[in-house]
């Protein structure tokens, strides 16, 4: 009977690696995150995907070398995004002592022995359905975000009560972190493994408690100690903030600390956890089922505000798009496509108060 269980298990371990699936958020609970933590991860490579390759060579079918051109471009993306999976997360990761990169076929096959779903833990990376909520209606309605997703096997059975509906739901992932466009940047990964060893290292310390958190951007109330942080350091923009020629404007509108950046500053300094910046990013929110800007403390990786959600309209790129994007430039970065405003920044400003007042929202 117990060998049938943990087939069974196993095999519902696998299946959620290879399919894009639906649940709610979860804080990782105490012993998941001691599961997770004793374990050798496994991260998950990406690769080709047979359906994008088919819409290609449907699309394309009849132009060879433009064909051949697509192709080539679709194959470097999928390397640039493995080479800065594995650079981030060799430096950055903490929260398991030892890490091996692998294809979904190789974690399939390292798994088939029944013992080894309890000596590993996986990272998967890829596309999974979440619902969208619009306008404070019922209805809801699928949405693609791009998402990290740390797996333990035990978390499979487990059911977890969450607080929010007051019913009992089960989940198959202990943590992760949603981005809305699979062209992710290197400062993208770093803040997914910021996370993960932040929230991770919390759950194992703390446990049980943290339960009623569903997901890491579904965090307690912000607090005086973040804003003042946001105060202190300067605020790190994106160039889709205003105009050019209307920059000036937004001194007026935040008066607090801040440089609009050019991409490769922007990565830089993310990169490098400079510790003088906050910067926006946006993520998958609960709270708001949407996508939602935040500002995040770069030199932790610790979110300290959480801003309105994205526009329902905004578009962003991902590998099946027309846009090359082999270099980055502003043209191409998406952190420029966020949507991310002078409106936006005037919440933050109301957040955060006038200087000297010590107002806390």
């Amino acid at each position: 009977m117990e060998i049938v269980k943990r087939n069974f298990l196993f095999f519902l371990f696998l299946a959620a690696l290879g399919h894009r699936t639906h649940a709610q958020f979860y804080y990782p609970i105490q012993q998941d995150a001691v599961d997770f933590q004793k374990r050798t991860l496994l991260v998950q490579l990406l690769e080709e995907d047979e359906k994008t390759l088919k819409a290609f060579k449907s699309k394309y079918g009849k132009n060879k070398i433009q064909l051949e051109e697509r192709l080539k471009l679709y194959t470097q993306q999928i390397q640039g995004q493995n080479e800065m999976i594995k650079a981030v997360f060799s430096k950055f990761w903490k929260a398991n002592k030892a890490l091996e990169f692998r294809t979904s076929k190789e974690i399939e096959e390292m798994l088939l022995d029944a013992k080894a779903l309890r000596q590993y833990a996986i990272l998967n990376i890829g596309w999974r359905t979440e619902y969208q909520f619009k306008n404070g209606s019922d209805n809801a309605s699928p949405v693609e975000i791009y998402a990290i997703v740390a797996y333990v096997a035990e978390a499979k059975d487990r059911k977890l009560n969450d607080l929010k509906r007051s019913v009992s739901q089960k989940t198959d992932y202990i943590l992760k972190i949603g981005f809305p466009t699979d062209h992710l940047e290197t400062s993208d990964y770093i803040l997914a493994a910021q996370q993960f060893n932040f929230h991770i290292n919390n759950a194992t310390a703390e446990g049980q408690v943290l339960e009623r958190y569903r997901t890491l951007t579904y965090i307690p109330p912000f607090n005086k100690a973040g804003y003042e942080v946001i105060k202190k350091k300067i605020l790190l923009l994106p160039t889709s903030v205003s105009e050019p020629d209307k920059r000036e404007e937004l001194k007026i509108s935040y008066e607090y600390p801040f440089e609009i950046a050019e991409v490769k500053l922007f990565e830089e300094a993310l990169q490098q956890q400079f510790g003088k910046y906050v910067y926006t990013t946006l993520l998958w929110s609960d709270r708001q089922n949407n996508f939602s800007y935040f500002i995040v403390n770069a030199s932790e990786g610790i979110i300290l505000a959480e801003l309105g959600h994205v526009r329902p309209d905004t578009k962003f790129p991902n590998m099946l798009s027309e846009t090359e994007k082999l270099e980055i430039s502003d043209q191409s970065y998406y952190k420029n496509q966020t949507g991310f405003s002078i409106n936006n920044l005037i919440q933050l400003q109301h957040i955060l108060g006038p200087k000297g007042s010590g107002q806390e929202k």
